[in-house]
């Protein structure tokens, strides 16, 4: 066994050396050769990235505080507010990207109710998203969710 098991709160994941991300992976013994595969994704090279996807991966739900994000990612939280700073990024910046990005597809194609959405995002409630949201692109998410739509349904080149 290379890495160890965690568990925090309700989820468990594998921690591995950093020095496997790079490891070939190798193809499953039990799959036929020659067959279909789908080509890795790959891991982005910067700290901002990798920052997004552990984000990520924490939504729907909490977000995740900067000491687990570092921990997850084999640093001090010291240490990856200053990977993130010579990128002129705050670790608040990169959690209200991935939000936003989030929000704006859930809100573009969902129904679910704003509420919904902001408690999904690990907003504290639906009146904190929505300034977060207004203050980031200039309108309400219903105001937004509203002209994606109209937006979808006029033909291309009209």
């Amino acid at each position: 066994l290379v890495g160890s098991e965690m568990c925090i709160r309700d989820r468990s994941y594998l921690e591995l050396p950093r020095s496997l991300l790079s490891s070939p992976l190798r193809r499953d013994a039990r799959r036929p050769s020659g067959g279909p595969s789908t080509p890795p994704r790959h891991l982005p090279h910067d700290l901002a990235g990798l920052v997004q996807l552990q984000v990520e991966s924490w939504l729907p739900g909490r977000a995740p505080p900067i000491d687990l994000v570092a921990r997850t990612l084999g640093m001090s939280r010291r240490s990856l507010q200053r990977g993130l700073s010579a990128q002129g990024l705050r670790y608040s910046d990169v959690l209200t990207t991935v939000r936003l990005r989030r929000a704006a597809d859930w809100l573009r194609h969902t129904d679910r109710p704003v509420v919904e959405i902001a408690l999904d995002l690990g907003y504290t409630d639906a009146s904190n998203f929505t300034r977060a949201f207004r203050r980031e692109t200039g309108v309400a998410p219903r105001t937004f969710r509203h002209q994606a739509r109209e937006t979808a349904d006029v033909p291309a080149g009209a």
